[in-house]
This record gives C-alpha cells, sequence and structure tokens, in this order.
C-alpha cells in the first residue's frame, strides 16, 4: 500500500520557479533599457527633423525677402509693417528652437562659352553641330548677390546643436 504522504513528482518546486523567475528578469533588464536608450535616440533624430524642417521652411521665406531688407538679423524681419521672416525663439513640438539669419555679399564671377546659332550647320537638338567660341568671364559685383544662412540652435543635454542651410539670392531690379 502506498503512503498517505507518497505524491506525484510532475510539478515544479518552489525553488525552481524563484530561479526561472531570477533568469526571466535578469535577461529583460537590459533589454527594457536597451528600449529606453532607443526611444532617447529616437526623440533626439525627431527634434534634428524638426530644426531641418524648420530651417528649409525659413530660408524659403528668406528668398521672399526684398533685396535691401535681407540683413543679418535675430528678430524677424518686417517690410511695410508686416513680418515677412520670423526669426528669434520657436516653441515645436514641447523644444525651443532659435533662428537667425547671417547675410553676407557676394562677388559672383563664372566663366561662359558662347554657342554660334548662326552656323549653317547648327542644330539645337544635336549638340555635335554646336560651334563654341572662345571662353568668357563675367564678374558680378558684391552688391548684386548674397547668401543668406539660416541657422537653427538649440541645446539638448547641455550640448549646443545648429543646423545651418543657406542660398544666394540676387538683386534682379539693376
Amino acid at each position: 500500500m502506498q503512503s498517505f504522504f507518497w505524491r506525484n513528482k510532475s510539478g515544479f518546486t518552489l525553488t525552481e520557479i524563484i530561479f526561472s523567475v531570477l533568469i526571466l528578469a535578469g535577461t529583460m533588464i537590459p533589454i527594457a533599457a536597451m528600449m529606453g536608450q532607443g526611444f532617447e535616440g529616437t526623440k533626439r533624430d525627431q527634434r534634428q527633423i524638426v530644426a531641418i524642417q524648420l530651417c528649409q521652411a525659413r530660408l524659403n521665406q528668406a528668398l521672399a525677402v526684398p533685396f535691401e531688407a535681407l540683413v543679418s538679423s535675430n528678430a524677424n524681419i518686417t517690410v511695410s509693417g508686416a513680418t515677412i521672416l520670423p526669426l528669434g525663439d520657436v516653441e515645436l513640438e514641447g523644444f525651443t528652437f532659435n533662428v537667425s539669419l547671417r547675410v553676407a555679399e557676394r562677388d559672383v564671377s563664372y566663366s561662359y562659352r558662347e554657342v554660334d546659332v548662326n552656323a549653317p550647320n547648327y542644330a539645337v537638338d544635336n549638340p555635335a553641330t554646336w560651334i563654341f567660341g572662345p571662353e568668357k568671364l563675367l564678374a558680378i559685383p558684391a552688391n548684386v548677390a548674397k547668401v543668406a544662412t539660416i541657422v537653427v540652435s538649440w541645446t539638448e543635454r547641455g550640448t549646443p546643436q545648429t543646423v545651418e542651410m543657406s542660398t544666394f539670392k540676387a538683386n534682379l531690379e539693376l
């Protein structure tokens, strides 16, 4: 006859369960820490993307500024009382970005070669028939061209971050 205390040993002991939970926790803690770092990296990338988009938008607005009014500034640029280029601090997605404009006048020069369009065999759609003249240099004075650079800056974890984009603007009113 079997003893009253004889039991089937097909289950788990409390010690086995505790050890398996400890092993599982030991592997899950580093994975959870990596997920937190990945989330923080994604947020940093998002701020970088927002800064690039803000920079591009302000650069497009800078192209609409009249040539004479396009000057270096940290404050809004207004023409006839209307703000046409907002600068300074901008709050986007819970973060503060500072937008400024840096402008420099530039001499512009380039070389070119004229094509003789009166040549007997000239065909506009066949470059093999084109006859080029001598190389010429065209120099444009500094008061005709400006380089506009939009600078978007912010501080992230105590480290200054910046994004810059530049474009040329020419005075076509000469």
